[in-house]
Formats: structure tokens, sequence, C-alpha cells
């Protein structure tokens, strides 16, 4: 990794005893993750998992303490990558190949992964690459259906890590997958019983440069989704309410390349569309005219990231485009990418009428 270039960071989530210290350490272990570098937050003043994690890494390890990643301690989690960004520069620190952030089993990831993204200064600095959940294969359902943080963290992820499969019933692990699936159809999942979890949850397959989340979307194969027809966009829809919140998400496979104008105006249109209920939105596009450097898209909490690029070619598995929110309506997003990709349907506005349409109402949404 050259000096001037990001270090892709990934955020490490999941509930409270889950097994993410477990899982971080048993990473750590391996010679290929020696360049890691980890941040732990912990809820409360004393920490532990520090002290665990720095067993295996050394000195590697950077502790926040007090509070929550995604509320009291934001602004030192951001304080403490600047710093280390700087002492990365000016070499009094060794340069790192990558970043772990581990969340408190209590924190929402989306404001930590938006606070990536914001700070210009960090985003110079660090690239998101992933967002990865430990779900505890005993108790994973029961926490998803009791706890909202649970389910915003499953939600959000990029790549699931199952812990304790082994001491798991069938039945207990069953259902935390299909609670899993409920909130989050796309996520590939990973059984570190079975030694799944390696140092690849970290590192990318030669030759496939990009981000994580990337990566794993472009590989979903056609045959994982229903209702495929040529040419043409198709969605699936879950929702898994509790206490008044419903967290639903929609997929769309296209088949046709596409300009780099549609597909980015249609991520605007959509995060200007939903705001803060878009919790992730994620997309590999086929362009037109690069089929050997797939568009990369995505946003977390109503913020868009700058568009990426994959290297690789999507061997003609077509655009893949994920949004998970609350109370996501799926027709007016199937509608709206529609305008974009100009394909006409009834009674939903076409390309023109959504971007230069002078007598729009501010922040009036079509149905």
């Amino acid at each position: 990794m050259s000096r001037s270039e990001p270090v892709p960071v990934s955020v490490l989530t999941g509930f409270l005893g889950a097994g993410k210290t477990t899982l971080l350490n048993r990473l750590l272990a391996e010679p290929a993750l020696s360049g890691t570098g980890v941040v732990v937050n912990e809820f409360g003043d004393v920490g532990i998992d520090a002290a665990l994690i720095a067993a295996t890494a050394g000195s590697g390890v950077i502790e926040l303490a007090g509070g929550c990643l995604c509320c009291a301690v934001r602004g030192e989690l951001v304080d403490t990558l600047l710093d280390l960004a700087a002492a990365m520069q000016a070499g009094s620190t060794r340069r790192l190949d990558r970043l772990v952030i581990e969340t408190s089993g209590l924190a929402d990831p989306a404001p930590v992964v938006a606070a990536l993204m914001a700070d210009p200064r960090l985003a110079a600095a660090y690239r998101l690459d992933s967002v990865i959940c430990v779900l505890d294969a005993v108790n994973g359902a029961a926490s998803l259906a009791a706890h909202e943080e649970s389910r915003r963290q499953a939600a959000l992820a990029d790549l699931v890590v199952l812990t304790k499969g082994d001491a798991a019933e069938p039945e207990a692990r069953a259902a935390s997958l299909v609670a899993l699936r409920a909130l989050n159809p796309e996520a590939p999942v990973l059984d570190a019983a079975a030694g799944e979890a390696g140092a690849a949850v970290l590192i990318p397959a030669p030759g496939r440069r990009g981000p994580t989340f990337a990566r794993h979307l472009a590989a979903v194969e056609p045959g994982d989704h229903h209702d495929h027809a040529h040419h043409h966009g198709h969605s699936h829809h879950h929702s898994h309410a509790h206490g008044g919140t419903s967290l639903s998400s929609v997929s769309i496979r296209w088949d046709v390349p596409l300009a780099p104008g549609a597909a980015y105006g249609f991520a605007e249109s959509l995060v200007a569309l939903l705001g803060s209920r878009l919790l992730r939105f994620k997309a590999v596009v086929d362009l037109q005219g690069e089929p050997e450097r797939p568009l990369v898209l995505h946003a977390v909490a109503g913020r868009l990231d700058g568009p990426q690029r994959l290297e690789g070619s999507l061997g003609g598995a077509g655009s893949r485009f994920v949004a998970i929110g609350e109370g996501l309506d799926e027709r007016v997003i199937r509608d709206l990418f529609a305008a974009f990709a100009g394909v006409p349907r009834v009674d939903a506005p076409d390309r023109a009428a959504v971007e230069h349409n002078p007598l729009a109402v501010p922040n009036f949404t079509f149905r």
C-alpha cells in the first residue's frame, strides 16, 4: 500500500456477548493480519476488551472507554483517527495495512460509518471497506427480536460471522439465520465454528481490489434471487418490525450496462428522498463502455459517499442495487430506478420529470 492510499477500515459490530473480541483475537493471531491496527470501544469506565486484544495484537490497540461509539465518544473517535493518520504520515507510527474499529455491543454502527464519510480529513486518510456483524447462533434470534441495536447492527452488515454454531441447537441456529435474513437478505454468512472466518474476512482475494462490500455484492449469483427476467429490474422486500420500527430491504438487479450519470443520479435521488431512513445503500454498477471497472456506490444513514471503482469485470452478472432502511416503499424505489434507467412505467415519472421539473414541490415524494 502506498503512503497516499487510504487505509481500509472494517467496522466490527455485534450485540453484547456475541463473540466480537474472541473473533478479533483469532483473526489478529494470523500472520497475514500482522499489519492491522485496532480501535476498541467499550461501554463503561473500565476497559476489558482492549487488554484482551492487546495480548494478541501487541501495542497496536487504541482504547476508547466511557461511552458508546455511536454517541458520547464519536468526537474522540474522529480525533483519534486523525491523530493516527498524522502519525502515519509523519512516520512516527508504522503504516497500517488496515484498521478495525470494534464497537460496543450497544452501539448503532451507522453514525460511526457516517463519521468516516462525513469528515473530509478522515475520508482522505481512511476508506470504509466493510461492516462486519458478529451474530450469536445460540441467542441471535432472541437478541434481534428484543433489541433495536442488534437489529440495526445486523441490517447494516456487509458480512455476518455466525459464532457459537457448534454450541447451538439446530433450531436455535436456524431461527437466528431466519431472523437475520428478514433484516438483511444480501450479506454473506460465515460460520466461525466451521473455520470459515479466517483472514479473508479482512483481506480481499488477489486481483479483486475495492471495498469488501462491493466484492460481496458483485459475487452474488443470479440464481440467488427470485423472479429474474432479462433486462428488467427485480427486487425483493423483507420487513422486520419490533417496537414501532420497521426495517426492510429492496434489491434490484439490472442486466443492461448503465451510464454513470444514471446510476449516480438514482443514488443521489434515493438519498434525498429517504434521508436518514435509508440506513444503508450499496451498489455495484456495470458501466457502459467500461466493463472492467464497475462503479461502486454506497450510502450510510442518509449520506452518499463519493463513487469508487471495483477492479475486475462483473462477468455478465449485471448491476446490483440494495437499499436497507426504515419504512421503505418498494414501488417508489423501483419507479425511481426505472426513471433513471430509461424504462417507462405507468403512473410514474421519467428521468426528466425527476431531475428537471420546474414545478416540483421541494421535499414532495411521488407515489
